[in-house]
This record gives structure tokens, C-alpha cells and sequence, in this order.
């Protein structure tokens, strides 16, 4: 299925319209919280935020009222229907049933079982960010590294997860070695 944005935006103009200007008040509120969140936790990202000028992504509202990302050239969606519903089924999917990686072995079979306490997780892209507070609250890893290559969709996430939420949950699971990369 190849989920093109035609298929996630209703055929009615004027209600999408208002759809999408009702988005706008809720994906606005949650980018001034998480640029404020940034300028104080981490200036030099917060610095390539405020600099970066990519659109080769962009979140949108679906006539279902769901935050999701669209490919602008191509007009490919990221997700699903139903983003929040597809994000849960793979973090306990991940938390039950994870790939062990082992640095030390060159195997290409990973074992699966659920993570562990003493766990590193790498998780390679953030899309929507709907799946990291979920995952930091089921389990408690050693290390998170949450990082994304496509700038724009880091910046995607700053306007549907909330950055500070995400820090204090694992700060108050003692979690302190998380970091982000982009």
C-alpha cells in the first residue's frame, strides 16, 4: 500500500480546512513548548531548530483528526491511520520481543527476548515521537540513544511529543544517560 496523503485528508475541502486550523492551534502550543524545553536543556540544538529550513517533511492532520508525516515530493504518509495505535503495537512488540545485538559476534540470527534493565536501546528514528515516552515508561534501559538522521523529521516530533515530558519520565526512572542526536 503505497499511503498516499489523498487517502489520510477528508474529500470535503472546507472540513479538512477546519480540521487543519484546529491542528494548527495544538501543533503550534506543542512547538513553543519544546522550543523553550530545548533553549534551556540543550542551546546547540536548539540553535540548528531555529536554523534548519529542510521541508522535505511536514505533519498534517487526517480527516480522523490524527497527527501523522508526509513526504512532501512524493506525498507518501509515514503512518498508518491510526499512528497511536500502530506506535503501541510496536513498543510492546520491542519490549516483549527485541533483537539482541551482540558487537562482539558477527552472527547475522539476533536473538529475541524482552529488554532487559542492563539493556542499551538504540533507537534510529523518531517520526511522530509518539513511541519514546511509551518505551521509557515500560522499561528502564541501562542507555537510550534516540537519535534521527532527517532533520526534519526531528523537527516533526517537536510539534506532536513533548521533549520535557519525555526528560522528566526518565529522570524520574533514574535514567540519565539518554541522548539525542541529529
Amino acid at each position: 500500500m503505497l499511503n498516499l496523503i489523498s487517502d489520510f485528508i477528508d474529500d470535503n475541502n472546507d472540513i479538512q480546512f477546519i480540521n487543519d486550523q484546529q491542528a494548527a492551534i495544538q501543533l503550534n502550543r506543542m512547538l513553543q513548548r519544546n522550543l523553550l524545553f530545548f533553549q534551556h536543556f540543550d542551546i546547540n540544538l536548539y540553535q540548528k531548530i531555529k536554523t534548519h529550513h529542510g521541508q522535505r517533511y511536514t505533519v498534517f492532520s487526517t480527516k480522523n483528526q490524527k497527527f501523522n508525516i508526509v513526504e512532501i515530493a512524493s506525498g507518501r504518509v509515514l503512518y498508518s491511520q491510526d499512528p497511536e495505535r500502530e506506535v503501541h503495537d510496536e513498543v510492546v512488540e520491542l519490549c516483549h520481543c527485541a533483537p539482541h545485538v551482540y558487537l562482539a559476534q558477527s552472527s547475522q540470527l539476533f536473538p529475541k527476548s524482552p529488554v532487559t534493565d542492563n539493556a542499551v536501546i538504540l533507537c534510529f528514528g523518531i517520526g511522530l515521537g509518539l513511541h519514546l515516552l511509551p518505551l521509557i515508561k515500560q522499561v528502564t534501559p541501562s542507555v537510550l540513544v534516540i537519535y534521527e538522521a532527517e532533520m526534519d523529521l526531528f523537527i516533526s516530533s517537536l510539534y506532536t511529543t513533548d521533549w520535557a515530558m519525555i526528560y522528566e519520565t526518565a529522570a524520574a526512572k533514574k535514567h540519565t544517560d539518554i541522548f539525542t542526536a541529529s
